[in-house]
């Protein structure tokens, strides 16, 4: 599963077979190769729903063993491939995945801390406050983190409304200086959530601007993609 996953494989019949194939095997599978197959099969674009629900169950069985980068990668598979009704049918499993998160996170890595991160809240529905113990967290490895994940992370506190300045300002420190590293979309998607934060440093926001420019002068960016966010370039007098 994990080669045909690197080789960006994709034909259906093929891949339902060998992950069908799992399905009894699940039960005999080591934690760490139970999670990574989780995340795979939920990367896969397949939509079995009866090998879904027996993921969920063994996920949930073993929940109390599971640590670090395994319970990311079965967080993470969560979100791309379950609803809250069904984490909740599965002998509630969306409060106990949300409640061994918590008591898991001071021990997390970065990888496993960051994921869980960008995928938990919107899945378990984190309140502000739960939000922000992750984010606490994560506030002393802000200078490790890839140009993605600083845009992720800024699309996160946007979405849970947290106006959080020791975990923000870091973030707009690093946006700024790798500002022409940033996609067209990215560019897109900071501008939109600081619009919605209602908070950015001006230097950020001139960087925003700047570059933003630049990738629609470069035809970069289709206009479908702008007329999303046209509040947002109001603010910053390009609309």
């Amino acid at each position: 599963c994990l080669a045909l996953a690197r080789m960006g494989f994709a034909r259906q019949p093929v891949l339902v077979e060998l992950y069908r194939s799992l399905y009894g095997r699940l039960p005999h599978l080591k934690d760490s190769q139970l999670a990574l197959g989780f995340l795979l099969f939920s990367s896969s674009g397949l939509r079995d729903q009866p090998l879904l629900s027996r993921f969920l169950f063994e996920s949930g069985r073993r929940l109390s063993s599971l640590r670090g980068l395994d319970l990311s990668n079965v967080v993470s598979a969560c979100s791309r491939a379950a609803t809250k009704s069904q984490l909740e049918e599965m002998h509630g499993l969306h409060k106990s995945l949300k409640h061994h998160i918590f008591s898991e996170i001071p021990g997390l890595a970065l990888e496993p801390l960051l994921a869980i991160f960008l995928d938990a809240p919107r899945l378990l529905e984190f309140s502000k406050e739960e939000t922000l113990i992750l984010a606490s967290t994560l506030e002393k490895h802000v200078r490790e983190l890839t140009n993605s994940a600083l845009v992720r992370c800024l699309e996160v506190c946007a979405s849970a409304e947290l106006l959080h300045k020791p975990f923000l300002l870091p973030v707009f420190h690093h946006l700024h200086k790798k500002r022409d590293e940033l996609s067209p979309s990215e560019v897109v998607t900071c501008i939109s959530a600081v619009h919605l934060l209602g908070f950015c440093k001006p230097k950020l926001h001139r960087s925003l601007r700047f570059v933003l420019l630049g990738h629609v002068q470069a035809w970069q960016l289709p206009a479908r993609d702008l007329s999303d966010v046209l509040p947002a370039l109001s603010e910053l007098g390009l609309w």
